[in-house]
């Protein structure tokens, strides 16, 4: 089953550290696109990683494509916490 969250009034209290997790890991968002390629969208991983903010809509079965293949890409476990930052 695949829920989508959606952003509120909390926004600001998440930090989106996709592009920040890339550059401490040595990868590219080209990277990411082809160890995803065929489970989302090709343009998702270069949308989500200049974002500056969390997306407004997080459909949780693609969050979890993407850690899976950041998992890959890095031979670690990857969080949820590693992309998200909850600053309240």
């Amino acid at each position: 089953m695949t829920a989508v969250c959606y952003a509120t009034a909390m926004d600001t209290l998440l930090k989106w550290k996709l592009r920040e997790f890339l550059d401490n890991n040595n990868l590219t968002a080209y990277q990411l696109e082809k160890a995803l390629q065929g489970r989302v969208s090709r343009n998702l991983p270069y949308t989500w990683a200049r974002a500056t903010e969390p997306p407004k809509k997080l459909d949780t079965a693609v969050f979890g494509k993407v850690l899976e293949a950041l998992g890959e890409l890095t031979g670690k476990k990857v969080q949820v916490g590693d992309l998200l930052e909850y600053q309240g």
